[in-house]
């Protein structure tokens, strides 16, 4: 093992007197490989910046690397961890899994590949809060346009490490609940993507309709008994100001932006860290992004009745008028026609800060169907969005044990031997 003489900084100062400590160098290797010349592959499975948050991976891009963009560079193997050097405090950092040969990476991310610890271990160290903290600090007196870090940093800090059976088992207990969370989310996807099936199926197809007698409406033919309306007529928009900051003392849960990108889960937050107003959220609340509408985000809200909600200024706060339809408005809300509405209805001219306006959205055009209709369809959805919010409550729960868990773990001050994991007990 090197020395440690050129370390620049470190993380986790006190821990057990048979835990070593090195540098980042000492036990990984840092952008160790790179597409050049001598690349076999003519097709690449891309991995941008944008595509990665708070160790989820949301998309690949499989392109000709003829036509790859340039900063397409840094290959990956399962077992890398990467880290985002740009705005590192956006926390766009990932465990790799089931690399492919043509994984590929961009060169905004530090590939750090471990060659003498466990790798799973080097990947809490390297994404825990005092390590991402310091790089977000590091970044924030950068000169360039952005905050950005050289990957020295990464390499010259010092970090614990303990004996390799502590180390295996760190990773797999912290692991153990990721791989959870990620399961739950992807049981999400699979439950929300039924919900909008069976909402398409119903009142933009018509299938379970079909033999009904039709009319002509100004949105095409449409069962007769229903209507043509807008989405003012089945909601409206609820603004109601809070100014946190003048109960310093309250927590609120904070549907914000970042908490929807890192797993659609309000922060738990308090008065006298948000700075700005905030509009109150309710049960019967559908949550719309109104800024950069190509980038769709819809939120119904999880409520704690001892706990006020609230959300960002950002948000368009749609409150139904009959309580029981939020299952109609939120499925009107998540249909691709929607947005392509929202887009259309775009102001602002530079591309990071375009707007819809608030009184736009309930001009939007929908079908109202019968009131027997309406009410079957809400009892057939009820229990897939019902699956949904269980698992973001299990996933919140879960993540809280790990982030509880992972400063402990990682400075020795929870004996890896005194804990003992197992998932399902955490079932709703």
């Amino acid at each position: 093992m090197k020395s440690t003489n050129s370390a620049v900084f470190r993380i986790f100062m006190n821990i057990p007197p048979s835990w070593k400590v090195c540098t980042v160098e000492d036990i990984c290797e840092i952008n160790p490989t790179q597409i050049n010349n001598n690349y076999p592959h003519s097709e690449i499975e891309y991995i941008d910046i944008s595509s990665v948050s708070h160790r989820r991976l949301e998309s690949i891009q499989v392109l000709p690397l003829s036509i790859a963009p340039s900063r397409a560079k840094r290959i990956v193997k399962s077992g890398d961890t990467i880290i985002s050097t740009v705005r590192p405090n956006r926390k766009s950092y990932l465990y790799i899994k089931d690399a492919n040969p043509n994984t590929v990476v961009s060169t905004g991310f530090a590939v750090i590949r471990p060659f003498a610890a466990d790798s799973k271990y080097v990947h809490y160290v390297l994404t825990s809060d005092p390590f991402i903290d310091l790089l977000s600090a590091i970044a924030d007196t950068s000169t360039s346009c952005y905050p950005a870090v050289n990957p020295i940093v990464i390499v010259k800090t010092l970090v614990p490490l303990p004996p390799q059976n502590e180390q295996r088992r760190i990773g797999e207990i912290l692991g153990s609940l990721d791989d959870k969370i990620e399961l739950n989310r992807q049981m999400n996807k699979t439950l929300e993507a039924m919900a909008t099936a069976i909402f398409k199926s119903w009142f933009i197809d018509f299938e379970p309709f079909q033999y009904n007698e039709f009319v002509n409406s100004d949105l095409g033919p449409i069962p007769k008994g229903w209507n043509v309306g807008h989405l003012g007529d089945v909601a409206e928009i609820v603004k109601e100001t809070v100014k946190p900051n003048e109960n310093p003392n309250t927590f609120y849960l904070h549907y914000s932006f970042p908490a929807f990108d890192g797993g659609k889960m309000p922060n738990l937050e308090q008065g006298c860290n948000i700075k700005s107003n905030k509009y109150l959220v309710r049960s019967d609340f559908v949550l719309v992004s109104r800024l950069n509408p190509d980038t769709p985000r819809v939120w119904r809200p999880l409520l704690k009745s001892d706990i006020p909600s609230i959300c960002s200024t950002e948000f368009i706060t749609i409150q139904t008028l009959n309580p029981n339809l939020v299952d109609f408005v939120y499925g009107i809300v998540t249909t691709p026609i929607f947005w392509d509405f929202m887009l259309a209805n775009v102001t602002g001219t530079t591309g990071s800060r375009q707007r819809v306006d608030f009184k736009e959205v309930l001009d939007f055009p929908v079908v109202i169907p019968s009131r027997e209709v309406l009410k079957e369809y809400c009892q057939i959805v009820k229990s897939l969005y019902f699956l949904t919010q269980q698992n973001l409550l299990e996933s919140r729960f879960l993540a809280q044990i790990r982030d509880a868990l992972l400063p402990k773990l990682l400075s020795g001050k929870i004996n890896v031997s005194d804990v003992e994991i197992n998932v399902r007990k955490h079932q709703k």
